[in-house]
């Protein structure tokens, strides 16, 4: 797919981008665009995005109109982040996820426990590095699709949409790098060469919730004996066990005389 944008000057905000985009196996063609605006507003940030094509264009049929964020985290560790709408109440659980894998318990494995950022999540799953959880949206759904990134700091990210359009959504955190990839995968959108417009949901994105912070809980240490006495004095660690009984057997022989 080749792409081409450009910035749509426009003062005062929102910003407006329209992105170019041209199917290789067609040569150029400039009737389909993506159009973006990016804006500011008390309740965060917002973003609308507009799919336009010109007669004769068309993209791939079907296409899907998927859109992904990268959302910071600075101690994976106390990360936990949940997902409520579209059928979906889950929350997954960082803590286990080490570089490469996770460790402790298996990835996807059910946690005990509710989450504590809202009782209504009553599953708590476990999180591997690098590993795609997908979690697909229920058909037909309606209503907001929201998920919530709880950082662990005492700040939070939460991602808002409508639910109809989307057909799941994909988690992966990269603890090595401290980021958590999030996918919407949009619902296939039939093509044709007629002329349209459709609106490709809007996201609302909210950051500097206040949340209590954690703090990681500190490794077990290991118990160490110490005396200023020398090794000879120490008192006893074993108390010695009693002489056993010695066992008489009765018979029934004769003893001669």
């Amino acid at each position: 797919m080749h792409r081409v944008e450009r910035v749509q000057e426009s003062v005062p905000p929102p910003a407006r981008t329209d992105v170019t985009l041209s199917p290789p196996y067609y040569g150029w063609d400039a009737n389909n665009h993506l159009r973006r605006t990016v804006s500011v507003t008390d309740a965060g940030l917002r973003i609308e995005r507009k799919y336009v094509q010109g007669k004769g264009g068309g993209l791939a049929h079907p296409s899907r109109f998927t859109t992904r964020w990268m959302l910071a985290l600075p101690d994976p560790r106390l990360a936990k982040v949940a997902v409520k709408g579209g059928g979906l109440a889950k929350v997954l659980d960082l803590r286990y996820a080490v570089p490469g894998g996770i460790r402790g318990v298996r990835a996807g494995e059910r946690l005990p426990g509710l989450d504590a950022m809202d009782q209504r999540f009553d599953e708590v799953l476990a999180a591997s590095d690098a590993a795609v959880v997908r979690l697909p949206v229920a058909a037909g759904a309606q209503g907001e699709l929201i998920l919530q990134l709880d950082r662990g700091d005492g700040l939070a990210a939460v991602l808002t949409t409508p639910t109809a359009g989307w057909e799941a959504v994909e988690l992966k955190p990269v603890v090595e790098q401290k980021y958590l990839q999030v996918t919407l995968v949009g619902e296939p959108t039939p093509m044709d060469k007629e002329a349209k417009s459709s609106s490709c949901r809007c996201r609302r994105c909210t950051r500097g919730r206040s949340l209590p912070p954690r703090v990681p809980r500190p490794a077990r240490a290991a118990l160490t004996f110490r005396s200023s006495l020398p090794r000879s004095e120490w008192p006893a660690t074993r108390v010695p066990r009693p002489a056993r009984a010695a066992v008489v057997r009765s018979t029934n022989a004769t003893v001669p005389s």
